[in-house]
Order: structure tokens, then sequence, then C-alpha cells
């Protein structure tokens, strides 16, 4: 694997041969680079209130993002205005 685009061309050898090595190796080193994107960039507070809000009502995932988005950047806001933000959403996302 010496090029960057793992995922487009993992994906697509995936497609063609689901037992090929090289596909599945790609598509592997693409999602687990996605991964590390995602854990560094941190997801937003109404992302993880939708997954919250998703196991316990059993709500699909990306129709409960538009609904949340809204009233959890106006407490995001709020929060930071008190500089109360880290600690707040820290306990509210452990429970």
């Amino acid at each position: 694997m010496t090029h960057e685009p793992t995922l487009s061309v993992g994906l697509p050898l995936v497609m063609d041969d689901p037992s090929g090595l090289q596909g599945r190796e790609e598509a592997l080193h693409g999602a687990y680079l996605s991964a590390v994107a995602f854990a560094s960039a941190g997801s937003g507070l109404h992302h993880k209130i939708c997954h919250v809000m998703g196991g316990m009502f059993d709500l699909p995932h990306a129709q409960t993002h538009p609904v949340v988005r809204g009233a959890a950047r106006l407490l995001s806001a709020r929060w930071r205005s008190r500089g109360r933000c880290g600690r707040h959403v820290r306990r509210a996302v452990r429970r």
C-alpha cells in the first residue's frame, strides 16, 4: 500500500473479488485511517446526543442529526459563554 486513497481503491477491488487480499487490505487500511481522523477531530456534541437518543429510543441516527443540531449548538454556545463547556459536556456524554 504505497498510495493514499485506500478506500477508493480498496472498495472496488472488494466488490470485484470479495476474497481478494489486496482489496481487503486497502479497505481495512482506509477504514483505519478514517477512524483515526474521526477520533482525532472528535465528534460534535450533537453527534454524541444522536447516538445516545438512537440507543435509548431506537431512533434512526442520520435522521436525528438535523433535529438535534440546532438545540445542541445553542446549548454549546451557552456553556461556552459561561466558561463551563468542557466539564459539563464530559459529564453529560459519560452518562
